[in-house]
């Protein structure tokens, strides 16, 4: 018996949920309404559930997605079905009752919540930071993302999430100091975790017997957001599926795969399709997107899946032309404003850049609530402290940071631990450092605290913190960034999440990256790229449509563009309008052109 929401699918969407194929291959449109037809199945396998002993798996990607589908689903399921995210389930089923296997500790393994916070006791390796070799970093924070079981490849961020080249040379030893450490403490991070469970299920000797124990447990896998799998997920995810008893259904979309610095990879998709048993299913028509969003969307598919509108109105595609050298340049007020002329009954708008700094700007310069002065040390610190409170800690800390490697060091760039090293600081203060001042900055001392209290509060907890690190500050110094105004006696603002982003919640505004948008949302989204560098780098129409090299930045375009249900504005500067209009007129065609950006 069909439940009410079974009878309301479309006809794409009955044609998934009647499959009786042994992997149904799935590849949804943005809006196409994945995630309701996903429940369903697994409502339905619930629903006529009778084997004992086993259960179905429901597995997608992050833990919000889980939550969603739990939620949808009516609340957690209950043993012997499992509804988790992919990290969880083969740690649990996979990692820990096998690990012994490939050698791991006896005692088990401990997995760590963090590669940064146990730096000072883990193995150390060095890699070629920043372009600068010798960097010595722990191995909790390399990560196995491409390669095979036998000789993995890493990659490497460091405390602040910026991309790390790891040299050559030195996978092995990684790999090899991964090994001794497995060995003694048994402890991994997720995405070690990963890694030994693609070994374990890919194992020549005992590969094959730990899948078919895991499909006599889960003879059903359901998996959500496909193309978000990364690289040694996605190989145990495949070993499952080369079982010929596990029968499942893959859902996600190869032109939504954004995440290959993590190893993800939409070349999964056409692996599952190569399993025997495989049929590619489409969801073609999005309920989210109007017509001519849609067809912005259509033409930066890397798969060439045309989306179809399901009769949400004609829309607006905008190309908004600016002449702006840098993104700190932009006014972001003025931008907004602009775009909200063109779609003035917007309910929610979103102002989105490919790199965080750009949102940074954006963010900063939409504030009306932050330090309204001119001390730019000051203004440093108050955002630090209002990004703290909108819940972006590692942004809170690299303003933070900044300030002190120009104070004490003086140097701007943010500091490598070989190069704290050389001046004298040990790594593990400076972090220590950086968390203490930030939260400083964030706390308020006592109730209707002045801006003129807190600066000398700020004054003095670095001159504190310089004096703690050996390297002390003059009152002189700190004096020239810390003057008087005439706004001191005025009340601070609490920084508050909501009141540190009052300004951005009124205007029903949400500034970001792509990155963090996807999956969500919004009656008028706006893309801003900046200015192109002379190489041609950073200009959509070479990026967009690169053939023969990673069409990552296609892809992030398509999700950009895929978020907006009325209206897409797309702001680029002349020079690339230029080439678009050059090399891309199919595409600027797409778009009404406006300028004075």
């Amino acid at each position: 018996m069909n439940s009410p929401a079974a009878t309301e699918l479309t006809p794409e969407q009955r044609d998934v949920l009647n499959a009786k194929d042994r992997i149904v291959v799935v590849q949804a449109a943005p809006g196409s309404g994945k995630t309701r037809l996903f429940v369903e199945v697994l409502r339905r396998h619930l629903s006529a559930w009778g084997q004992r002993g086993s259960g179905v798996a429901a597995l997608s990607f992050t833990n919000v997605a889980q939550q969603e589908i739990a939620d949808r689903l009516g609340g957690t399921s209950s043993p012997p079905h499992f509804v988790g995210t992919l990290d969880s389930f083969f740690l649990r089923f996979v990692v820990r009752p096998f690990a012994s296997l490939l050698g791991l500790s006896p005692r088990g393994v401990r997995l760590l919540p963090s590669p940064f916070d146990l730096q000072a006791s883990a193995r150390m390796v060095d890699v070629a930071g920043n372009g600068k070799p010798g960097e010595r970093v722990s191995i909790f924070a390399l990560a196995p993302v491409g390669g095979n079981e036998a000789m993995p490849t890493f990659s490497c961020v460091d405390r602040f999430g910026r991309s790390m080249s790891v040299g050559k040379g030195i996978h092995e030893e990684v790999l090899q100091e991964k090994r001794r450490e497995w060995l003694r403490n048994g402890r991994i991070t997720h995405a070690d975790s990963h890694y030994l469970a693609a070994a374990l299920l890919r194992h020549p000797v005992y590969g094959s017997n730990i899948a078919r124990i895991v499909c006599q447990r889960f003879p059903v896998v359901l998996v959500d957001e496909l193309q978000d799998t990364g690289w040694f997920l996605g190989r145990a995810l495949m070993a499952l599926f080369e079982n010929p008893k596990l029968r499942g259904l893959l859902v996600g979309d190869p032109d939504q795969s954004i995440y290959e610095f993590s190893g993800a990879s939409a070349e999964i998709f056409h692996e599952v399709l190569r399993l025997p048993g495989a049929k590619k299913y489409q969801l073609s028509r999005t309920h989210r997107c109007a017509e001519r969003v849609a067809g912005v969307a259509s033409a930066l598919s890397v798969s060439r899946q045309a989306i179809n509108a399901n009769g949400n109105g004609h829309g607006r595609a905008i190309l908004l032309v600016h002449a702006h050298s840098k993104a700190s340049e932009v006014s972001a007020e003025l931008l907004l404003a602009q775009v909200r002329t063109m779609a003035p009954n917007a309910s929610s708008y979103a102002l989105l850049g490919r790199a965080s700094s750009t949102v940074q700007h954006f963010t900063s310069n939409l504030r009306r609530d932050g330090y309204p002065g001119s001390m730019r040390t000051v203004r440093q610190m108050d955002m630090a402290a209002r990004l703290l409170a909108d819940g972006s800690p590692a942004n809170a800390a690299r303003i933070v940071e900044l300030v002190l490697a120009e104070l004490v060091l003086n140097d701007g760039p943010l500091l490598s631990v070989s190069e704290l090293q050389r001046a004298g600081i040990n790594a593990r203060a400076w972090r220590l450092a950086i968390g203490w001042v930030t939260w400083a900055a964030y706390s308020v001392a006592s109730p209707g605290e002045s801006w003129g209290d807190w600066k000398r509060r700020m004054r003095h907890m670095l001159s504190n913190t310089s004096v703690a690190l050996g390297r002390p500050l003059k009152n002189t110094v700190l004096g020239a960034r810390f003057k008087q105004e005439m706004l001191d006696n005025e009340p601070r603002p609490p920084p508050s999440g909501e009141n540190a982003g009052s300004s951005l919640v009124q205007s029903r505004l949400t500034a970001s990256t792509v990155h963090h948008v996807k999956g969500a949302e919004f009656d008028c989204v706006t893309l801003f790229v900046p200015k192109p560098q002379k190489s041609g780098r950073g200009c959509p129409s070479a990026e967009w449509w690169s053939e023969g090299v990673s069409a990552e930045e296609q892809r992030i375009a398509f999700v950009a563009a895929s978020r907006a249900r009325n209206t897409f504005v797309l702001c680029v500067h002349q020079a690339s309008y230029d080439a678009l209009l050059a090399r891309r007129p199919e595409f600027i065609s797409l778009f009404e052109v406006h300028g004075g950006a």
